[in-house]
């Protein structure tokens, strides 16, 4: 999450958002854990698990990009570093071509 809050800060500006989707936490847990890692993006309490039924989240955590129009484009299983040369490209090239 660290490493996402860098792309947050870095593409807020151009129309790339970074949401988190908390399952089955109090909203005191899910604001203690944003204040003391510093998290600045927002995050959604999904406090029933109808969110991570509907995308059959297997593992925690599981990554989305999703575009504009709502279709996911990419998952990822697992954490990763996604503030790093290849994946700011990435962004850069999704956000240039409407998605």
């Amino acid at each position: 999450m660290p490493s996402m809050e860098i792309l947050h800060r870095h593409f807020q500006n151009d129309g790339l958002v970074f949401l988190s989707v908390d399952i089955r936490e109090s909203s005191k847990e899910v604001q203690d854990f944003l204040t003391n890692n510093k998290l600045t993006f927002m995050a959604a309490l999904d406090t029933g698990g109808g969110v991570s039924n509907d995308y059959n989240i297997q593992a925690i955590p599981t990554t989305y990009i999703i575009d504009r129009d709502g279709k996911i484009i990419i998952s990822s299983v697992g954490g990763r570093n996604w503030n790093t040369p290849g994946m700011i490209t990435a962004f850069e090239a999704l956000l240039r071509n409407g998605q």
